[in-house]
């Protein structure tokens, strides 16, 4: 069997959307700056570290990850920002997880609520409450990405 590793973080906390702003340009607030030095420091205590990122295109995850990066020592050519991952529901967050190569150990993917919320309930099969900006929970499986239907629940940060 092939061990698996899968992060689900939610974005930093953004700053409100400015006149004429969309949702999608909005940057991380001075607080959602804070958090991903906090969440750089958790992420660094999983088990391994992510092979590949999947990050949606809005500039508050992109921004995100890219401190992310910084912080880790992940390279840019192993971040995958996508357009659709915007405010992807669940099920479209785990179709682009189950394309993942079977190469990857380790996938940390940064998105928005509900869907990243969502698809922590849906592989746990648990409610939580709604994870928090910066928060993430890290799951550990047995199998290839794309039959990824459950996972263990190994810790939530939030």
């Amino acid at each position: 069997m092939n061990h698996r590793e899968l992060t689900l973080l939610r974005h930093a906390h953004a700053a409100p959307a400015g006149t004429g702003m969309s949702d999608f340009d909005r940057p991380l607030s001075a607080r959602g700056e804070e958090q991903v030095s906090d969440t750089s420091r958790q992420l660094r205590l999983l088990p391994t570290a992510p092979d590949v990122l999947l990050v949606s295109a809005a500039l508050r995850t992109t921004q995100t990850a890219a401190r992310l990066c910084d912080a880790l020592d992940i390279a840019a050519d192993q971040v995958d920002h996508q357009r659709d991952l915007y405010l992807a529901t669940s099920a479209a967050l785990l179709r682009r997880i189950r394309q993942t190569a079977d190469t990857v150990r380790h996938v940390l993917v940064v998105g928005h609520n509900p869907g990243i919320s969502d698809l922590i309930d849906q592989l746990h099969g648990d409610t939580t409450a709604g994870l928090p900006t910066a928060g993430f929970a890290n799951f550990q499986f047995e199998g290839d990405w794309a039959g990824l239907e459950r996972a263990e629940l190994v810790g939530l940060w939030d």
